[in-house]
């Protein structure tokens, strides 16, 4: 089947080259395949890159050792990159494909852009950053969907709060279902229902390395359950007041822990220090304040 999709990708990216405008292929595709034209050009756009931008990765797909979807994957997180900077990212992550399920390799080719286009990818997450927003979608059978567009870092914290208070509830009786109450508690929240429960503590687990905290190296740190994250936001959540540090040392060439520190501290004021004399806008998430 992939073997299959990856035809058909040639194909594509064949009546792409020649078939006219770049309207009137999607359009014709779409007609063609049954689908929307979105759809259609979505297709287009991945099969021209898998056969100009991306050859090690489509030659995966030729030998139908990934599919479509996974091809996505990689295509992807590209889009914004040169042909040099994706070429670069192509044939490193084509050592990597083997064994993994989409999310994994797309946490995979994310960790290759960053370190190929580092300052390219600090800019876009900025930007990124700044187009935060909320949004209601109304669904069927009485029910809508509310989505958040947000840092990591808070989506996180917001997510990892409502799951230790749904699971607290949950082991004292509850029956409703974790997701249920995850929900309800949401709701609760942002609707004053519960008043004192701004007590809770969310725990987000940040994992930096020191030549990254000290500055000396711009390595991405590792936020856990979601992937990595810029050296820079790395710096400015470990050097935030309510941040508590723990010591762990690894095996540097093989990631192995070999110990961990029983003792949790703040971020020392130097550091604090050292931030706002660097980078004189504050960082944090959400203030673009001048230190």
């Amino acid at each position: 089947m992939a073997q299959l999709e990856a035809e058909q990708a040639a194909d594509v990216a064949l009546f792409a080259a020649t078939g006219g405008s770049a309207r009137s292929v999607t359009a014709e595709l779409a007609l063609e395949l049954s689908v929307t034209e979105r759809r259609a050009g979505a297709d287009v756009a991945l099969a021209q890159a898998l056969t100009t931008r991306l050859p090690a990765t489509f030659a995966a797909f030729r030998r139908g050792e990934i599919d479509a979807f996974k091809a996505r994957m990689v295509f992807e997180p590209t889009i914004a990159l040169s042909d040099e900077m994706a070429g670069r990212v192509d044939a490193i992550v084509a050592t990597r494909l083997a064994g993994k399920n989409p999310s994994s390799l797309r946490a995979a080719v994310n960790r290759v852009v960053q370190k190929v286009d580092a300052e390219g990818y600090e800019r876009r997450s900025r930007a990124r950053r700044r187009d935060r927003n909320v949004c209601l979608i109304h669904q069927d059978e009485t029910m809508s969907t509310l989505l958040c567009d947000l840092p990591v870092e808070q989506a996180s914290a917001i997510y990892t709060s409502l799951d230790h208070q749904a699971r607290k509830l949950r082991r004292g009786g509850e029956a409703r279902t974790l997701d249920q109450l995850r929900a309800d508690v949401l709701v609760d929240r942002l609707l004053n229902r519960t008043p004192g429960d701004s007590g809770i503590k969310p725990v987000v687990y940040l994992y930096v390395d020191l030549m990254t905290l000290a500055g000396l190296n711009e390595d991405p740190a590792e936020l856990s359950g979601c992937g990595t994250v810029p050296a820079w936001l790395a710096r400015a959540l470990a050097a935030d007041s309510n941040s508590v540090w723990r010591r762990i040392i690894t095996e540097p060439d093989t990631g192995q822990v070999l110990s961990v520190g029983r003792t949790r501290y703040r971020p020392p004021a130097a550091l604090a220090d050292l931030v706002q004399a660097r980078d004189r806008v504050c960082q944090h998430p959400g203030c673009h304040q001048y230190h």
